[in-house]
């Protein structure tokens, strides 16, 4: 029989500390999609700038594969938040709508109603009159965004003629695009279910409504002049300078370029396009942008490549001409407990950068810059710290624990290991007692 999702079930694979980033994920709107067909969940999670298409294999309790993109997933097989993330948003929208109208205590007592959503004016149908929808931005868009707000003029054309899309007749249905759908849809969100004629949109929502619109024919200033909606990012006159000290300074090649910023798009040439600047470099419009050092191997992976598929973009350096190579780590065991109970917290250092083994953290990724050459740097060598988790866990070490402490259980357990590997770890690694164990012995 197939193992039943529920949030239970997901909180006691994931751990207290996954659940609270897999919640955050999906309140802050960052789930994107989910779909649960036994046994396989996936979807689709954004975090920040980076998409990760999660999923996991659920056969029971304790039998779960997590086949999530992301690093904490991959490389140590862990149950990572966006798989849970997923999960959660599968079974919210599985749970069934509330009351439109509960009574909810105001202040003083006296019992307020939440507004009822209103049923669309607009009736939609397969096999509906066809229908095609026109948006008619203001011919002053200029000012309107300028001033943080756009008014927008939605209408329809059918075999009645063209009129206010609010002012189809009432009781028949109408058949859309599904381009046209998409949009109708997402007004009708902003409205709380109304059909809209007229909507005046802060600039965050009419950002947001953008990528619905795009390549859409029937988008006009007024009613004459055509305006482009595309996906395709703006051509970005940039050019990136490496610099002798090997950080890259990144600069606009043509300061006359004129253009009104939305959200993260931009207008200009009757034309509404994404800006196509990674978060690291928007500030660039306004002063030269620099990215030191510790930043550049990330920048040239990351962020580059999209600067280039933009295209616009030049540089007095090549990809190439950058070496990472992986630089041998220190590691340091801290050992901790008696004879019963024995827990471990196992380090790497590179040079002065020390890091908890089997933890993912923010800067998991250590670039140390060669201080001679600008264009080389030495990267973490992952294979060596699974390698030393590894020989921890042969050990009978459990976890580690979102802290990275490990624990190995029972005297028998605990004595085997001193006996065996101790004196080992001792030759290789820096290894630390406390006091407590020492007096035990």
């Amino acid at each position: 029989m197939p193992v039943e999702l529920t949030e239970a079930l997901l909180s006691t694979a994931a751990g207290w500390e996954v659940m609270k980033r897999a919640r955050a994920y999906l309140e802050q709107g960052e789930v994107l999609s989910s779909h649960w067909a036994p046994p396989l969940l996936r979807g689709v999670v954004q975090a920040g700038e980076v998409s990760f298409r999660a999923s996991m294999v659920i056969k029971g309790e304790i039998d779960i594969e997590n086949l999530c993109t992301c690093r904490e997933a991959r490389e140590w097989g862990k149950i990572c938040a966006h798989g849970v993330a997923v999960g959660l948003h599968w079974l919210k929208a599985q749970r069934p709508a509330a009351d439109p109208t509960p009574a909810r205590p105001a202040a003083g007592g006296v019992p307020t109603r939440i507004p009822a959503k209103k049923p669309p004016t607009l009736q939609r149908a397969v096999a509906g009159e066809p229908a095609e929808l026109f948006i008619i931005l203001p011919p002053n868009i200029d000012q309107a965004l300028a001033r943080g707000k756009v008014m927008l003029v939605f209408e329809a054309k059918w075999g009645g003629g063209r009129c206010p899309l609010s002012a189809l007749p009432k009781g028949l249905p109408f058949v859309f695009s599904q381009h046209d759908n998409a949009i109708i849809d997402q007004l009708e969100t902003l409205t709380n279910g109304e059909t809209p004629a007229l909507l005046q949109m802060e600039i965050k929502d009419f950002a947001a409504l953008l990528p619905v619109l795009a390549e859409h024919p029937n988008i006009t200033l007024g009613k004459a002049s055509d305006v482009r909606v595309t996906k395709t990012p703006l051509k970005l006159p940039l050019r990136a300078t490496l610099e002798a000290n090997g950080e890259i300074v990144l600069a606009v090649k043509d300061k006359t370029m004129a253009f009104v910023m939305v959200g993260d798009w931009v207008w200009q040439k009757q034309t509404f396009q994404p800006l196509g600047l990674p978060a690291a470099a928007k500030d660039v419009f306004r002063a030269p942008v620099r990215v030191p050092r510790s930043q550049v191997p990330q920048f040239l992976s990351q962020h580059w490549p999209q600067l280039q598929a933009a295209g616009g973009a030049e540089a007095n350096f090549r990809l190439e001409d950058f070496t990472l190579e992986p630089q041998a780590p220190r590691f340091v065991l801290e050992l901790k407990g008696g004879l019963v109970q024995l827990g471990a917290l196992l380090q790497c250092a590179y040079g002065q950068r020390i890091m908890t083994v089997g933890v993912t953290a923010s800067d998991e990724s250590v670039w140390l810059p060669d201080p001679e050459v600008p264009t080389r740097y030495s990267t973490r060598d992952l294979n060596a710290e699974r390698a030393a988790l590894a020989r921890l866990q042969r050990s009978g070490f459990s976890g580690p624990d979102a802290q990275g402490k490990m624990q190995l259980l029972g005297q028998n357990a605990v004595l085997n290991f001193f006996a065996r590997e101790f004196t080992k770890l001792q030759r290789e690694w820096s290894v630390t007692l406390d006091e407590h164990w020492k007096t035990a012995r």
